[in-house]
């Protein structure tokens, strides 16, 4: 996704050149280059590659306006100061910046349309078990279940409390057993994910 990023931010900056009014006389690829980098940190910050994240469209759509913003900010910021308003006019930087808002959105919304019906399919579930068997791993459970983007497949819980103590099952999962056969489970059934429902008072147990 971040290549395929880096060359829709140099393609639109070609684009953008021959649309712009005025001349350009900064390389266009040099640009693209330069800005794709710029971009791609500041969406790898905003967790914009997740699965998760590119199935979200809305959300996808608020980190892109606020990377693509942020960045071409700070380039005519740049250009202002250095005197470069000649050689990257304003209205280049401006078509620029439209245009690679417009193109990633497209592939954005194309991605998260791809991945939901991946997800759908089960051929994006992370395997998750999960590390307690209390009221938050069922809150946890029943918000997973009605996330249709989050991609995880549950496949046990584990819990070293007494089973009085401990909710059993967890919704329609069992408990599978102990913390210190969680490590064994997970490499026998290829886990992905752990995700631990403890309060932070069960440090010691962890």
């Amino acid at each position: 996704v971040a290549a395929l990023d880096t060359f829709l931010v140099i393609v639109s900056a070609l684009v953008a050149e021959v649309l712009s009014p005025a001349p350009v006389f900064i390389s266009p690829l040099f640009l693209g280059a330069a800005m794709s980098g710029a971009v791609i940190f500041a969406l790898q910050r905003a967790w914009c590659y997740t699965v998760p994240s590119l199935a979200h469209l809305v959300r996808q759509t608020a980190k892109l306006a606020a990377g693509l913003g942020g960045a071409f900010a700070v380039l005519l910021a740049v250009v202002a100061v250095a005197g470069l308003e000649t050689e990257a006019p304003r209205s280049f930087l401006l078509i620029w910046c439209g245009l690679t808002f417009a193109v990633l959105l497209v592939s954005r919304a194309v991605l998260a349309w791809r991945i939901g019906r991946w997800i759908a399919e089960g051929r994006l579930l992370r395997r998750a078990v999960i590390v307690g068997a209390g009221r938050p791993a069922e809150e946890l459970i029943a918000q997973l279940r009605r996330s249709t983007t989050a991609g995880i497949k549950i496949c046990g819980v584990f819990d070293d409390r007494a089973k009085d103590r401990s909710a059993d099952p967890v919704e329609r999962y069992r408990v599978l057993g102990t913390f210190e056969e969680l490590e064994a489970f997970c490499r026998q059934a290829r886990i992905d994910l752990i995700i631990v429902t403890l309060p932070a008072s069960a440090e010691e147990r962890i």
